[in-house]
């Protein structure tokens, strides 16, 4: 039966140890129950999540680890030394009758089940099973999945999985999918879309076992390059499509799908569904989304304070100005992570310089260093000049920025459209009737439309070319992405890329409103890292960071953009 594992570990021998003591406790209720890896939430930029004896070892060459996939597109603090993902696995997987398996430690290779996989000595061991296994409960209280000690952020195990397999109508014999994917908390629109139908998926196809392995979404992106580059990635993949993953389909790692979409899939996705995750004319992902860029706001806190909602960027000013003079920051950001300060850029330079501006640099046909994507950098900089954000940003993840907005502390918060599902979970949010969605206020000195967005559909699943169960990779992509495109749109975390009857769906008022602003969007543009490759997409997030530290001005910002999109 399904259960949860979650430790965070500062020893191997203490983490041994530890499933020692869980393995002998459970020897009479438990047998055969699949263990997961952990997910790995610390963001870019730090070498701890390295495992082995030198984060900077990766491949069998010997090469760099900044040599990576996509001239440097592979982060040092994803590697993990000349043993690949595995080598501080504890057992392969299997629990039953008390005994512990050690074969993955040390193996050098990915250990499909590691438990400690990609965790760093130096740590405390905050362990805790929750859950029913063969009958037999084992409760107890999770510490604080995101404490950080002496700079070093704690990783956690999510482990859900079947321990039942089957026959089922793909085949006779049982076989054993591994899936990557980045949400490793299930309260996210598309976490609960996805859980939803592999739950449904193990109901139709009980004899393919999926192995879920979840990593928090800046960490999962160095992790999924370190697995390309090293040939260790796993059967099937949560990926981004356009110029993150086009790399990986010229290096040969990616399982085309074209001979597996003739049974009428193609007749089942909208036009123009799969133009991010076709790269010489194959296609080698399936979407379950198109997200949309939203600014989230707590009418609650507009309400309170008399802050009108913001329609233009004078509006925005205006509001920020209430808020700060009542004591409050106006708008949360988790600038820690590099994403989400990129975020409040592009959309900045969207609303000053255009759809066609952006899209063009971004290709490689247009200039970063045009004057009306100078003036988006530099509203963005106005913007935290009239201390919009707090001035401690760069400390703050996405977490610390979202729960800041769920827990009604910020009035604002521009994110993707997949949080809708974060906002409407009475369960963890203290703000689920209280928000309203917005596009982001239109510039008047800026050429963009007001009713552009940042977004598209560029999250998919993919097959790895190395797999030995292509048929069966490909069919689960399928079967997910379909699954999940029509409860993902129900969740409110973005528009369907596949044919969906939404007859039966009965959406709430958040969910319309984000509707509404894709609707009246002609054009849009994807969050840039994920158009972009390799080392241009880490320097952007580095210069959007150096944004928020003051450290650099918007015609800096635009020369190295151009200097990065020149050297592609």
């Amino acid at each position: 039966m399904p259960y949860i594992f979650v430790m965070r570990t500062h020893s191997l021998l203490f983490a041994v140890t530890l499933a020692l003591a869980l393995a002998l406790s459970l020897a009479s209720v438990c047998s055969g129950c699949a263990l997961r890896s952990p997910s790995e939430s610390d963001g870019a930029g730090s070498a701890d999540n390295a495992v082995g004896p030198d984060a900077k070892d990766v491949a069998a060459d010997g090469s760099d680890a900044n040599d990576g996939v996509a001239d440097g597109g592979v982060e040092e603090d994803s590697f993990v030394g000349g043993e690949a993902l595995g080598n501080s696995s504890i057992g392969s997987g299997a629990v039953g009758g008390g005994a512990i398996n050690n074969d993955a430690t040390g193996s050098g290779s990915n250990s499909n089940n590691a438990t400690g996989s990609g965790i760093a000595p130096g740590g405390d061991v905050r362990g805790v099973t929750a859950g029913t296994v063969d009958g037999g409960s084992v409760d107890s209280d999770a510490a604080d999945e995101y404490a950080a000690d002496s700079g070093i952020v704690d990783r956690y195990a999510v482990n859900r999985g079947s321990a039942d397999s089957g026959a089922g109508a793909m085949g006779e014999s049982s076989i054993t999918l591994t899936v990557w994917e980045i949400w490793p908390e299930e309260n996210d629109a598309n976490a609960k879309s996805f859980y939803e139908s592999l739950e449904k998926w193990r109901t139709d196809y009980p004899n393919i076992e999926i192995e879920i392995y979840s990593t928090d979404n800046e960490a999962y992106k160095s992790k999924i390059k370190t697995a390309i580059a090293t040939g260790e990635a796993p059967d099937v993949f949560f990926c981004w499509g356009r110029g993150f993953s086009q790399p990986f389909a010229e290096a040969g790692a990616l399982l085309a799908f074209d001979e597996y979409l003739t049974d009428g899939t193609l007749d089942k996705l909208n036009p123009g569904a799969l133009v991010n995750y076709t790269f010489d004319g194959k296609v080698y992902g399936l979407p379950f989304i198109m997200w949309v860029g939203v600014l989230y706001c707590n009418t609650e806190l507009f309400d309170r304070y008399g802050a009108a909602l913001p329609e233009t960027n004078d509006d925005l000013l205006a509001a920020v100005e209430v808020f700060r003079r009542n004591g409050l920051t106006p708008i949360a950001v988790g600038a820690k992570d590099g994403w989400p300060a990129m975020f409040y850029q592009n959309i900045y330079t969207l609303r000053a310089a255009g759809a066609d501006a952006c899209n063009s640099a971004l290709s490689g046909g247009g200039r970063f260093d045009d004057p009306l994507m100078t003036l988006g950098v530099q509203k963005l900089i106005d913007l935290i000049g009239a201390r919009a954000f707090d001035p401690n940003a760069l400390n703050f993840s996405y977490d610390d920025a979202k729960y800041s907005f769920l827990y009604g502390e910020a009035p604002m918060l521009y994110q993707g459209s997949w949080f809708a599902g974060e906002i409407q979970d009475s369960r963890e949010s203290k703000v689920y009737d209280k928000v309203v969605a917005l596009n982001w206020p239109s510039l008047p000195d800026g050429i963009g439309d007001q009713n552009d967005i940042l977004g598209g559909a560029i999250d998919c699943f993919m097959v790895s070319s190395k797999t030995k169960f292509k048929e069966e990779s490909v069919a689960f992509v399928k079967y997910i992405t379909q699954n999940m495109s029509k409860r993902s749109f129900e969740f409110g975390a973005g528009i369907s890329p596949w044919k969906i009857d939404i007859s039966d769906i009965e959406t709430s008022p958040l969910v319309k409103q984000i509707i509404d602003i894709s609707a009246s969007s002609e054009s849009s543009v994807l969050a840039w890292d994920t158009s972009l490759s390799g080392k241009a997409a880490d320097e952007l997030k580095i210069l959007s960071q150096r944004i928020f530290a003051g450290q650099i001005t918007a015609q800096e910002f635009v020369g190295q953009m151009q200097k990065q999109a020149q050297q592609q």
